[in-house]
Formats: structure tokens, sequence, C-alpha cells
């Protein structure tokens, strides 16, 4: 069983990757003011936040996956990360819920991006709408495509959380299904 560090996980998404995000985030949202996070924000799901001219803040979390990320795909199209476990359930814990379904996130859109040997794309979804899509599918997604457990570490702290890994496209049009549609559909 693999275990993965934390905090070297933590790290891979600074440096040059901190510096291109902040750049795509300015072309994406309009803005120039897009700063990156004190570190204790960012654990907490925030990783930037963009303040437009009029004053308004917007929350983004960033999903970054690391080099060899597409070695698991079933083609070409990048899959995307969605937690259901943050920490999975065991007898001596209740577990924590993953940050896909988290109601009490303050996020306002997610940017998934890849290492360039993986993928030149990107998503960038409304953090809500993510959710809600999730919840709506999350039991078939995870009898369809791929669902992992990770082991990490950080200092003497071992825990397990879980993801299924469902094609970019997929979500996007469970995405799109929640933005337009019928009402009685809802």
């Amino acid at each position: 069983m693999t275990v993965y560090d934390f905090r070297s996980k933590f790290e891979y998404s600074k440096g040059e990757k901190e510096q291109s995000d902040i750049e795509l985030l300015k072309k994406l949202l309009g803005t120039d003011n897009v700063r990156k996070t004190p570190d204790e924000e960012d654990l907490k799901g925030i990783d930037y936040v963009a303040t437009l001219r009029k004053g308004a803040q917007v929350n983004i979390d960033t999903k970054t996956r690391a080099p060899g990320a597409s070695r698991g795909w079933y083609g070409e199209e990048p899959e995307l990360a969605l937690e259901v476990w943050a920490e999975v359930p065991t007898e001596t814990s209740p577990g924590k819920t993953g940050w896909t379904l988290d109601e009490g996130s303050n996020v306002d859109y997610i940017l998934y991006t890849f290492d360039k040997s993986d993928s030149e794309n990107f998503y960038f979804f409304p953090f809500q709408l993510l959710r809600k899509c999730f919840l709506n599918n999350c039991k078939e997604w995870i009898n369809k495509y791929s669902y992992r457990t990770q082991v990490s570490q950080h200092r003497k702290k071992r825990w397990s959380s879980t993801a299924v890994f469902v094609p970019a496209s997929v979500v996007a049009e469970a995405i799109n299904k929640l933005m337009i549609g019928k009402t009685e559909n809802v």
C-alpha cells in the first residue's frame, strides 16, 4: 500500500504551478487581483482569493493533479477527482465528509489543472453546482468509474480518504443539466 506524504503533495501545488494558477484565474475572472492564501486558509480549502474591481471576493479551491495522472484515465480525457470521504469512517471515528460534498464550504469555484505532460485542459466549475451534481450522481459514478482509497500521513497522523475519478465531460454535462432545465425536473 502506498502512503502519500500530505506535506509533499501540498508543496507540489506551490511554486511554478502557483504562478500559472494565478495567471489563469486572472484571465478567467477578469481581474488583476488574485492572491494565494496563507497555509492555514489553504488547508481549509481556499487556495486563492480573487478580488474584483468593485470589491467582490471570489474564493477558489484548486485541484492539481501530479505528473502521470493520465496513466489511470480510461482514455485521452482527463478525469476529475471527486472526494467522497476526506477521512474514511472507522470503528473509532465517524469520518469526515469529502470536500466535494461539504455543505459548509465557503469555496465559490473549483479549478482543476493537470501537469502539461498529461493535459493542457483546465476545468473551472461553480462549487455549489459541482457539489449538487455529485450528490445527485455519487452512487452511480462510484459504481461506474474508478473509486480509490488513498492513505495519507502528516506528522504522526495517518488517515484514509476516498475519491471517484469521473471523466470531465460527464461532470460538465451533469452541471449543465442543473443550470439549464425544466423546473419539474429539479
